[in-house]
């Protein structure tokens, strides 16, 4: 039997997309603005970047505990991007210039 007819039969379910928790989870991307936008609206730039900061941090130190030790740090990284990028564009303007 095919894939298709087993599917069709209610014998499988079909492949559904690998989430991807790391830098779009669903929890984060369910509104018509992402939440960290939403933040960075309402509190501006810099808090936005200390909230990373303490974020990556948070991260780190669990990695592994809750999560995937893997996943902990890969978010880690993400957030400690966003610190940089957000707190350079405090130091420097809202353009980066």
């Amino acid at each position: 039997m095919e894939k298709f007819e087993r599917i069709k039969l209610g014998l499988e379910s079909p492949e559904q997309p690998k989430k991807d928790m790391v830098n779009s989870p669903d929890h984060y991307t369910s509104f018509s603005v992402e939440v960290k936008d939403m933040m960075r609206r309402i509190w501006g730039d810099d808090a936005f970047a200390i909230h990373c900061e303490m974020c990556a941090f948070k991260y780190r130190m669990r990695a592994g505990m809750k999560d995937d030790a893997t996943q902990d740090l890969r978010k880690a990284e993400v957030y400690e991007r966003w610190a940089r990028q957000y707190r350079t564009r405090t130091l420097t303007g809202p353009y980066g210039d």
